[in-house]
């Protein structure tokens, strides 16, 4: 009986998992934004359940979902210290479904020890610019050239 109450509060469960989307589907409609998603250390397995549960319309109407969907509003997903083995199918259902991410941290997966992961994460996410704390990519450091000039006013005399 424990492991079947410790399996409905995990978010490897469809139900539980669909419980919490509805959950923040309300803060959005009560205005509160909801940009930021911090599931590190919760035994997650499958992403995949999570984020379909996402990508459902759970909301009574077709027209308020489209007002309170949770998956275009996520900037920044921290899924750290979980056990997400696999890094391909993850960051397909993040570039599909999740184009607004821009900060991400898989830290502590299986995912995240494959070698060429950060690189992998690079290429397929080309909106996200953060990957476990560390920029993908470059920031500009100036303005791009031709710099703008500072033109001398001449002396009236």
């Amino acid at each position: 009986q424990q492991f079947q109450q410790r399996a409905q509060y995990s978010f490897n469960s469809v139900h539980f998992c669909t419980a919490f989307v509805t959950a923040m589907e309300g803060l959005v409609r009560s205005g509160i934004p909801v940009h930021t998603l911090v599931l590190s250390e919760n035994n997650i397995v499958d992403v995949d359940v999570l984020l379909n549960a996402m990508l459902v319309n759970h909301s009574a109407s077709h027209r308020s979902h489209a007002k309170t969907a949770i998956a275009p509003r996520i900037r920044s997903m921290d899924l750290s210290q979980n056990d997400i083995p696999n890094l391909a199918r993850l960051l397909f259902r993040l570039r599909s479904g999740f184009p607004g991410v821009i900060s991400l941290s898989l830290l502590g997966n299986p995912a995240a020890k494959k070698p060429d992961y950060r690189e992998q994460c690079r290429q397929t996410l080309p909106n996200c610019q953060m990957l476990d704390g560390v920029f993908l990519r470059k920031p500009p450091l100036a303005l791009p050239y031709p710099r703008p000039s500072v033109a001398k006013i001449p002396d009236a005399s």
